[in-house]
């Protein structure tokens, strides 16, 4: 019955009678005149049961989508800037992986930022309907304003992305990525060439098989391969062991590859 009121009270909102019951819940602890951390300390929101609490204090959908549940909803100012607030958060924890040489779980990329688009979810969009807000009370206006809106997303993106050029280790290519195998049947023929006579080297085609990574070096992450150097020709058909090694030089710019036949 108390469930029943608390929608009829709403009921001159154009929304759903799931959201009017909402929408009668935050009116009641006052969140229509103040912000819904602040609301959520009085005794108005204490005094409400379990159930009550949680049905305005988060969503779940808005907790699985973020900052796409408020565009979803027409939130458009506010999930951009919650959009700014989540690509910021990844650059935090891409600069403490970076400076603690560890790999956290992806759960911390988004965790904390859909926690907050959880708690906001149902308050945002009840000031949304019944006060037109559009943005949060208080920021600075290079941030309520349409150019601060839309730049806001795509600086912090692009900050993200400065930062992972900037920072990300240097992978070293791995044994039979294809501009190492390049380099290595290169490398190799060179050096066959100088064994064989003239008549042998016409058409000869040389392809690499059965790669292997037999070692790494965690420290300068070198490989250490080895594969079987087919040869094919007029005159040539054979198959020769090759091993071969993969280094990063001139400080992760470019790679070194040693064959040995």
């Amino acid at each position: 019955m108390a469930e029943q009121g608390l929608a009829d009270n709403g009921s001159k909102y154009q929304v759903s009678d799931k959201w009017q019951t909402k929408f009668a819940l935050l009116e009641k602890i006052g969140a229509d005149k103040q912000f819904i951390f602040q609301a959520a300390r009085g005794d108005g929101f204490k005094a409400l049961p379990f159930k009550q609490r949680q049905q305005i204090s988060f969503n779940l959908f808005a907790f699985l989508f973020g900052p796409f549940y408020y565009f979803g909803k027409k939130m458009w100012h506010k999930g951009a800037l919650l959009l700014a607030l989540t690509w910021l958060w990844s650059c935090l924890i891409f600069i403490v992986e970076i400076t603690l040489e560890t790999k956290l779980a992806n759960l911390a990329y988004w965790i904390v930022p859909a926690a907050i688009c959880a708690q906001l979810a149902n308050y945002d969009y009840f000031r949304f309907i019944t006060q037109q807000e559009k943005t949060w009370p208080g920021l600075p206006t290079k941030f309520t304003s349409t150019a601060g809106i839309i730049a806001s997303p795509l600086l912090a993106l692009g900050l993200l992305f400065g930062l992972a050029w900037q920072l990300m280790p240097v992978q070293t290519p791995q044994c039979y990525s294809s501009e190492v195998t390049e380099l290595v049947i290169e490398l190799s023929e060179k050096e066959i060439l100088k064994h064989l006579a003239p008549s042998e080297t016409s058409d000869l085609n040389l392809t690499l098989k059965a790669i292997n990574t037999t070692d790494m070096d965690e420290q300068t992450l070198a490989y250490q391969c080895a594969a079987q150097l087919q040869l094919d020709g007029p005159d040539i058909s054979n198959s020769i062991p090759v091993n071969y090694s993969v280094a990063l030089i001139d400080n992760g710019k470019a790679f070194n590859v040693s064959v040995f036949l």
